[in-house]
């Protein structure tokens, strides 16, 4: 038998619920994918890697001395990280992920997605061999 609305006053609420957040859901994604980037950002300094927001206060910064690796990292591999003790600072939803290793803190591996992650790694990779200056 064929149940339509008029014959359910639950479901046809509940439907129109379901539907109206799967579509905030969708808009605060692509809200989120192309606006967070102008809210927070990363910058290579000449003492270390800075997280700014709105382009101008630093919110945190690693020293070079202190990074151990930074790399590339898949979606993937970005999921199987420690949950507790990684820091997940990126600005988009999908892009490059760049994976910091620190030496020393609470949280010693540091997620970001740089707008071109290649630059970004060549920028402190450059920086920490010729060492920081203050």
């Amino acid at each position: 038998m064929y149940l339509s609305c008029m014959a359910s006053r639950f479901w046809c609420p509940m439907i129109n619920i379901i539907v109206a957040l799967i579509f905030l859901i969708l808009f605060a994604t692509i809200l989120f994918q192309y606006t967070a980037r102008y809210i927070y950002n990363y910058r290579v300094c000449n003492s270390g890697i800075k997280i700014v927001i709105f382009g101008m206060f630093p919110v945190i910064s690693i020293n070079y001395l202190d990074i151990l690796e930074i790399r590339r990292i898949t979606f993937k591999e970005a999921l199987r990280l420690n949950q507790l003790s990684t820091l997940r600072l990126g600005n988009r939803m999908w892009g490059n992920i760049v994976l910091i290793k620190k030496s020393t803190g609470f949280f010693r591996t540091i997620i970001i997605t740089p707008d071109n992650s290649e630059t970004f790694m060549n920028d402190v990779n450059q920086q920490i061999k010729t060492g920081p200056t203050y």
